[in-house]
């Protein structure tokens, strides 16, 4: 049985590959899904001793053998159950994926899913015939089976057309060539589109009604005058024929390799960025009644990475919604989680334990669902690191930048890591500026700008930590707890009137607020940050 979409393979991602021990116990996992495999098992097809196998699987998989082990026989029963062709029951299915006992099975299923076993083989059989065969296939597959087609579609990522650049010569048109093909490869890897090279300009579809509304064109122009070149680069909104982004690029014919090279970093990052701004621009105003479970998962992205309670419990609002009309959909469910979180950090959490233990179901779900989506992986990185599982957290952000390396997520859960490894700081803010830059303008900047502040107080900066921080807070004046980081930074360079006039902020914005439900909120907080705010005047 295929279970590709359950298990982070080592080969899923380009740039990152796991140990060789791992890679055989993994390897041997998906082979022996159906016979009962021991520890002791995996440590002999792995070749190492049993603690460096331990080790090695916390730090690159995230989770011990067994409990991997669980995982993938979980997704494997999933993918059964989601199959309308088979008539095994499921028991038989159960033993297939290697449960001995039925009763755990669908006890552990439902904690993974949020649904008993019987009740997913239920919405399959629910779907009609007509509709499983126009899926193409992929009902069959799994991955969308049970869910009425409209949702399927609206799966569907936005289609960008790569289209011929227009050139008058035929020196300018096959250095044009040249440069679209090199183009398309940078774009390809982009995460929020699927990409179409076309090879003529009619492919250009026509503007106005009947056209997609999340389907964009990529074209130009490319002239060579005087021994230099110029590329002109425009997006456009195909339903429309709005122009959303543009841009030039000059070079010396006799370089023209250094031009592509330009074009091929350049174009990918900035098309990225103005594409999810527009569809989540585009979905901002719209009724959530209207709205699929896709479209409602993009609309909440930019609540979820907000740092305030509002804007976590409106993101949770809408992936709830969103889960309810499509639960095999992984995207939805790891915003979710995400939300969650960052709602516990909030310190407006009625219980923020609980919510962190809903953040981790969630995150182990999202990533049984679908674990080669890079918004699905770098919110589940986020998940790891704000729970403080930092081995998990440093594979899946290393796995997220490798996955697409135009994803501002991807590149700010990767600086949080490298922060906490305690590598260069100037390297880690760059880092930090650089996921800025990819969000684009929409996106809130809170998460960074605090990585930034931390990293400053890493290499000796304190004042400018704190400044770094006050600019959050300007951005997002409901996000009073960074105050809380203000204080510690305060007090410990000091400045202990300014330490507790931080916390006399803080508790303005949060009354209730004690030492002892910031460490619940925030299990990853040293005991230090906690001291530095019961010496400035929180209570305990």
């Amino acid at each position: 049985m295929d279970d590709t979409r359950h298990v982070m393979r080592s080969d899923a991602a380009p740039g990152w590959s796991v140990p060789q021990p791992v890679a055989r116990a993994l390897a041997f996992m998906r082979a022996n899904l159906d016979q009962a495999i021991a520890l002791a098992d995996l440590v002999s097809e792995a070749g190492v001793a049993e603690r460096t196998l331990l080790k090695q699987f916390r730090q690159f998989v995230g989770a011990s053998p067994l409990a991997h082990l669980r995982r993938l026989r979980l997704g494997a029963a999933r993918t059964a159950l989601l199959d309308p062709a088979t008539d095994d029951s499921v028991a038989s299915i159960a033993a297939q994926c290697g449960f001995a006992h039925f009763g755990r099975f669908s006890a552990e299923y439902r904690r993974a899913f949020g649904e008993f076993p019987s009740a997913t083989r239920r919405r399959v059989r629910n779907v009609p015939y007509h509709l499983q065969a126009e899926t193409g296939g992929q009902a069959r597959s799994g991955r969308a089976a049970g869910v009425p087609l409209v949702e399927i579609a609206a799966r569907r990522k936005p289609s960008l057309i790569v289209l011929p650049l227009r050139t008058e010569t035929l020196a300018e048109r096959l250095a044009a060539r040249d440069l679209v093909e090199t183009l398309a490869v940078g774009l390809s890897r982009i995460g929020v589109a699927s990409v179409v090279l076309a090879h003529h300009d009619r492919a250009l579809p026509r503007p106005g009604v009947g056209r997609p509304r999340n389907e964009y064109c990529l074209l130009g122009r490319l002239a060579q005058r005087d021994g230099r070149v110029r590329a002109t680069i425009r997006l456009i909104d195909a339903a429309t024929d709005r122009h959303v982004w543009g841009d030039c690029y000059d070079g010396d014919v006799a370089d023209m390799f250094a031009l592509q090279d330009r074009v091929a970093e350049a174009v990918p990052h900035a098309v990225a960025a103005t594409l999810l701004h527009t569809e989540v621009q585009r979905l901002r105003d719209r009724d959530p009644a209207s709205l699929t479970a896709r479209e409602l998962a993009i609309r909440a992205y930019p609540m979820a990475m907000r740092t305030d309670a509002a804007g976590a419990r409106q993101a949770i609002e809408l992936t709830g919604r969103a889960m309810e009309a499509d639960p095999d959909d992984a995207v939805p469910v790891a915003l979710a989680a995400y939300a969650q979180v960052r709602l516990s950090y909030s310190l407006d959490a009625e219980a923020p334990a609980q919510a962190l233990a809903r953040a981790r179901q969630l995150a182990q779900q999202a990533l049984m669902l679908d674990a080669n989506d890079v918004m699905v992986v770098s919110a589940c990185a986020s998940v790891a690191t704000l729970m403080g599982r930092n081995g998990e957290a440093d594979w899946l952000a290393a796995r997220a930048t490798a996955m697409d390396p135009t994803s501002g997520w991807a590149w700010e859960r990767r600086a949080h890591q490298r922060l906490n490894a305690g590598e260069n700081s100037d390297r880690v803010i760059a880092d930090f500026q650089r996921a800025m830059v990819l969000h684009g303008a929409f996106m809130p900047r809170e998460n960074c700008l605090l990585g930034i502040a931390q990293a400053n107080c890493a290499a000796g900066r304190p004042a400018e930590a704190v400044r770094v921080l006050r600019s959050a807070i300007v951005e997002n004046p409901r996000a009073a707890w960074l105050y809380r980081m203000i204080a510690s930074i305060e007090h410990c360079v000091g400045n202990r009137s300014e330490a507790r006039q931080a916390v006399e902020q803080l508790r303005r914005a949060h009354p209730h607020v004690t030492v002892r439900h910031v460490a619940e909120s925030s299990p990853m907080l040293s005991g230090d940050h906690l001291l530095h705010l019961a010496q400035s005047g929180l209570p305990d």
